[in-house]
């Protein structure tokens, strides 16, 4: 079911109802495709956790049968966790090069992520060195999200 509330303008964000997880991860694995379609070299973002996992298993079977489509793509990396090591098994990194970036054979020129990395780029890093040249002085730019049941963004801001 569609959930569109009339605004007076075109809506910034469109609520999609599913009957269950398997038909949300479908219309989510056909919103990204039908997105990189029109515009084929698209910035995916990528968050990671149990309610992505289905779409992109279903992104990576259609990545087997259409690989073109994926050609041109690139991919953000959201998430982190704080503490482990980038290569360490438990990682948001690995999560998605296991689910995505390997079974699309993404080469690792597309695929970013926000935070700083060792000998990588990041979306943290090129923003802090942009406001650093707009603001004439050195800025660190945090990304803070959770999406945990039941925790909140407030207090975040």
């Amino acid at each position: 079911m569609l959930f569109v509330p009339d605004l007076g303008h075109p809506p910034l964000v469109t609520l999609v109802v599913s009957a269950d997880y398997e038909a949300m991860s479908r219309s989510g694995a056909e919103f990204i495709m039908g997105a990189i379609r029109r515009v084929p070299d698209a910035l995916v973002c990528l968050p990671t956790g149990s309610s992505p996992a289905r779409a992109y298993e279903l992104l990576a079977a259609h990545g087997r049968l259409e690989p073109e489509l994926f050609g041109r793509v690139r991919w953000l990396k959201l998430d982190e966790w704080g503490g482990l090591p980038i290569d360490h098994p438990a990682t948001c990194e690995r999560y998605l090069l296991d689910r995505l970036m390997i079974p699309l054979e993404v080469p690792a020129a597309r695929f970013f992520g926000w935070q700083s990395q060792p000998e990588a780029p990041s979306v943290q890093e090129t923003l802090e060195n942009a406001l650093h040249t707009l603001l004439g002085s050195p800025t660190s730019v945090i990304g803070v999200g959770r999406t945990d049941t039941g925790v909140s963004a407030v207090g975040y801001v």
